[in-house]
């Protein structure tokens, strides 16, 4: 079992007038990710299992596959994905962030290497305090990574909750409960790491509540430098 830490992860800059703000749980500005911590090869049943913490919010991903598949589920030219997703809370947004999850490694894994087959992936929440969604995202992508599953390009997400038009990078529970709006955008990384100005392509979003165009315009760039806050905190995981 491997674990990495990321006590200093990037700080994304202030908006001005948060700059003095400080969160509930100690980070100077809502503009911080909260400390981000992982772990892989914990399971030994599972073909590759990893989890991944912001702050007190954690997420177990485990992968079984590419294994064989019923005939009435198989696919000929790429493989079945399954998503089993076990929440501390069963509420009605399981199923839709299990369908997210699907198309995030349908669009991210090369299935089409492995046809007639099922890369099955169960998602285990431990601790739901914000962000889960995310941090699902981010656990699979270590989880996929640790099983030898071959991905098309590192994939990663983050969340932002919206409050009187600040954005809040990261929420809590706490401040997701405060917010008008709740923003989840995941990744797939561009192939270039030093190109700051590119994002990479879009394969997840999940909004709860309205946004206004500004809005959204103003929460994907903070997002995106995020997300990519998350990926140099994964590679620097895996080259330990």
């Amino acid at each position: 079992m491997a674990e990495m830490r990321g006590g200093d992860a990037e700080q994304l800059k202030p908006r001005k007038h948060l700059e003095t703000e400080h969160c509930e749980d100690g980070r100077a500005a809502y503009t911080m990710i909260r400390e981000m911590k992982c772990s892989f090869a914990l399971l030994d049943r599972p073909d590759g299992s990893a989890s991944f913490s912001f702050g007190n919010t954690s997420v177990m991903a485990a992968v079984y596959g590419p294994r064989e598949v019923a005939i009435s589920k198989e696919l000929h030219d790429r493989s079945t994905v399954e998503i089993v997703w076990h929440a501390v809370e069963n509420d009605n947004t399981t199923s839709l962030q299990a369908h997210l999850m699907e198309f995030v490694v349908n669009a991210s894994a090369m299935i089409h290497e492995f046809p007639r087959s099922c890369i099955r992936v169960v998602i285990q929440e431990i601790q739901n305090d914000g962000s889960v969604l995310a941090c699902a995202v981010n656990a699979t992508c270590l989880a996929l990574m640790d099983a030898g599953v071959p991905l098309t390009s590192l994939f990663t997400a983050a969340s932002c909750a919206i409050v009187d038009d600040n954005i809040m990078i990261d929420p809590s529970m706490r401040e997701v409960k405060a917010a008008g709006s709740v923003f989840t955008v995941g990744y797939k990384q561009p192939s270039n790491v030093d190109d700051d100005e590119d994002d990479g392509e879009i394969v997840l979003t999940q909004v709860i509540g309205a946004l206004s165009v500004d809005q959204t315009k103003a929460a994907l760039n903070v997002l995106g430098k995020a997300a990519k806050s998350v990926a140099a905190f994964i590679r620097k995981a895996k080259s330990h």
